[in-house]
């Protein structure tokens, strides 16, 4: 069993996906070990790879050990221009749910996403109303539903094609979210501790996602 779950976690790092206990349960309890972990940390450096982990240990990775590596940086930058497109339109989604849940809770790795919960605060608040319409006008949520229901259907649908949520029930009303989140946060905190940079630096200090 161990043997599969080591097979499972190195193919799943080595095709660019993240593991978080949201997707992949198994094989986020496999790196809780200490000794899984070096055991996959020993295999990827085999090949110039590392394992990384988010700052809140949530999600683990594929990493390049070498940033100089060919290819390498070709790859971290397209990794932080899909990022770069879709952050504004995340932020302001991100900013809604904290707001439309009552426990002003943002959003993070495992938590759940009500479908319900969404649609009931807009309706009880014209300022939530406005605040949907304008995140789907234009940009990764733009929408030509005429409803709010619908437009928080098509949101939700989004994220899970991008993978930050994960569907949780047969009605699609019920979502959990994933630790690409957990990712996105980091990438915030660079932007954050770094944004003096120019828009071209080589990236050495560029987060090494596979």
């Amino acid at each position: 069993m161990a043997s599969e779950t080591f097979t499972s976690v190195a193919q799943t790092l080595l095709t660019g996906e993240m593991i978080c206990e949201t997707v992949y349960p198994n094989e986020y309890q496999f790196l809780q070990n200490d000794i899984s972990t070096d055991q996959i940390e020993k295999f990827l450096a085999q090949i110039d790879r590392g394992l990384a982990c988010t700052q809140d240990g949530r999600a683990y990775y594929c990493a390049f050990l070498d940033v100089e590596e060919s290819g390498a940086k070709t790859a971290i930058r397209q990794v932080f221009r899909e990022v770069a497109q879709d952050l504004e339109p995340l932020l302001r989604w991100m900013r809604f749910v904290r707001e439309a849940n009552a426990m002003g809770q943002p959003v993070e790795s495992g938590m759940l996403v009500k479908q319900s919960e969404l649609l009931q605060a807009v309706e009880s608040s014209p300022a939530k109303y406005h605040e949907l319409n304008e995140l789907t006008k234009s940009g990764l949520f733009k929408s030509s539903a005429k409803n709010s229901s619908a437009k928080i259907d098509q949101i939700l649908g989004k994220l899970k094609d991008k993978g930050y949520l994960v569907v949780q029930d047969t009605s699609g009303a019920l979502f959990r979210a994933t630790g690409l989140w957990s990712y996105l946060y980091d990438v915030l905190e660079f932007i954050r501790a770094n944004e003096h940079l120019e828009s071209d630096d080589d990236g050495n200090d560029q987060p090494e996602l596979f």
